[in-house]
């Protein structure tokens, strides 16, 4: 599927009176750099004002993290993108989304007014759901957004290149990851040479970690199962084990599937997770160890998503146990086990 070229974007951003960006219902940095990033850009270069909406509510942690990079009280928190009035707007941005229902908790959404959507991501399983969209396989929705200005002659100051630094390598896992391409180096690069840290960002987010994120590595070590036979490993947290020991997962900065991924002579890891107030409903996230793995296969064939080495989807059953043998079934048929 092919790009819209960046000048009809561009023509498409400059006639907007009333945008609205919905957030990506799953957090991560790189969800809430991109979207605050535009703003910026839009008001700075163009006077326009950009709504953010959000359907939960920002963590502590996350305000203490970005309170020093950029302010995150306009953005509105618990908003429904199915309840939203888009008649009051006049086009929908939704940035780091691989699917359009990603922007609701339920992961299904129906605008009530049709307006154009202008589809900005990094995902390989990004369907194009956009009425304008510019898709590229980076390492992070801020890298192409980044790319995206630069090929309508926008350029940023230091500070918004801050931002874009943040979801750049929180969502490239401090270029560590496969997914992170040259395009993602350079963007840190271009960041650096207009002054910003990347030391500051690293040092803020890894030699700085929460007691919430220590306490949530020891739950998941200790509930970790190890299936030597097909090579894969998971952990069951119910909302059960997270109340006892009184662990919010809004207050952390790592998925748990990213705590025990680095494990030896497994194919893959998945982390099967309760959700709060839905009945029955449970969250599974996936990742693969090696590069040949590749879980998105498994995730799609649940009506999820994602990358080939990282990947997830919802599910409905009667217990977590039951995820778990759905989960180890399509492995065995997808041959991610051998």
């Amino acid at each position: 599927m092919n790009n819209d070229a960046p000048e009809r974007i561009l023509e498409l951003l400059k006639k907007t009176k009333k945008p609205v960006v919905c957030m990506d219902s799953r957090f991560d940095f790189d969800a809430l750099c991109a979207p605050v990033a535009l703003q910026k850009v839009l008001k700075k270069h163009f006077d326009i004002d950009l709504r953010i909406t959000r359907t939960g509510a920002f963590s502590g942690r996350t305000r203490e993290i970005v309170n020093d990079i950029f302010d995150i009280s306009g953005i509105e928190e618990n908003v429904d993108p199915n309840n939203l009035d888009f008649s009051k707007h006049d086009l929908l941005i939704v940035l780091d989304a691989g699917q359009l229902g990603h922007i609701a908790e339920s992961q299904t959404f129906t605008p009530n007014v049709k307006i154009p959507i202008l589809n900005i991501d990094h995902h390989d399983s990004n369907s194009h759901y956009g009425d304008l969209n510019y898709v590229k396989v980076f390492g992070s929705a801020c890298t192409v957004l980044y790319e995206l200005l630069k090929e309508m002659n926008i350029k940023i100051d230091k500070d918004i290149a801050k931002i874009l630094l943040l979801g750049n390598i929180t969502d490239n896992g401090f270029f560590q990851y496969n997914t992170t391409t040259t395009e993602d180096l350079r963007a840190a690069a271009d960041y650096m040479d207009m002054g910003v840290s990347l030391y500051e960002l690293i040092w803020k987010l890894n030699f700085n970690e929460d007691y919430e994120d220590m306490k949530l590595k020891g739950l998941v070590f200790t509930n970790m199962e190890v299936d030597t036979a097909r090579k894969l490993a998971y952990v069951i947290l119910t909302q059960k084990h997270l109340e006892e020991r009184n662990i919010n997962l809004n207050e952390t900065v790592y998925p748990p599937a990213d705590i025990i991924k680095r494990l030896r002579n497994a194919n893959f890891v998945f982390v099967v997770t309760e959700l709060k107030d839905e009945n029955n409903m449970y969250n599974v996230s996936l990742r693969s160890h090696y590069e040949h793995i590749d879980v998105s296969q498994l995730a799609k064939l649940m009506g999820g998503g994602g990358h080939k080495m990282a990947a997830g989807f919802n599910m409905k059953a009667s217990s977590p146990k039951d995820v778990v043998e759905k989960v180890v079934e399509l492995a065995e048929k997808l041959k991610l086990t051998n």
